[in-house]
This record gives structure tokens, sequence and C-alpha cells, in this order.
């Protein structure tokens, strides 16, 4: 079997997108690499045991907090907005913020 990398650079966690790089790849068995810098995800780690909408579900509902200690927030950082990379649905934002919209 001939190892095939599809790289992505958008976490499908928490909709960050890596304008520096692509760091969220996937190998040959279909498991991302890697650790987001934002919701601090370990890609075939965390993600191996929970979807990556419990993932998500989990950041939220602990306050969308930066995660990196060695990497600077981006500038004017919103996690709402960042969420939009998602293109999540209404009812999907909805699950995310029930009391909210």
């Amino acid at each position: 079997m001939g190892y095939e990398c599809i790289v992505k650079d958008t976490c499908p966690v928490c909709g960050f997108y890596d304008y520096d790089g692509s760091i969220f790849w996937k190998n040959w068995e279909n498991t991302y690499q890697e650790i987001c810098p934002i919701c601090g995800t370990q890609f075939g780690y965390d993600d191996s045991n929970l979807s990556h909408e419990e993932l998500r579900k989990n950041w939220v509902e602990n306050g969308m907090k930066f995660w990196s200690s060695s990497r600077k927030k981006p500038k004017n950082w919103n996690p709402l907005e960042q969420l939009k990379n998602l293109n999540l649905s209404e009812e999907e934002m909805k699950e995310l913020f029930p009391d909210k919209l």
C-alpha cells in the first residue's frame, strides 16, 4: 500500500485556518496528524475515541480558549468567526450554542 498524504490547512474541530502553512494532514490510514494550536486537539490521539464534532462541543463548552503557549494568538482572534471556516449548518450551530441562537 502506498503512502498518501492529504494536506489540510483548516482544523476540522475548531476551524482554525493555518495561514503559515498546512499543519493538518491525513496519512494513508486516514488519520490526522499534528496538534492544533487553537483548540489543542492532538490528531491521531484525541480523535481516536471522540469525533471531531464531540471534540468541538467540548472546546466550546470549555470556553473556546486559545490552547498554545508557544504560538502567538492571531491578531483580533475571534473563535466564533473562526468556526465559520467549517461551514457548519444552522442546526449544528444551535447544538453548540443552544442558549445563544
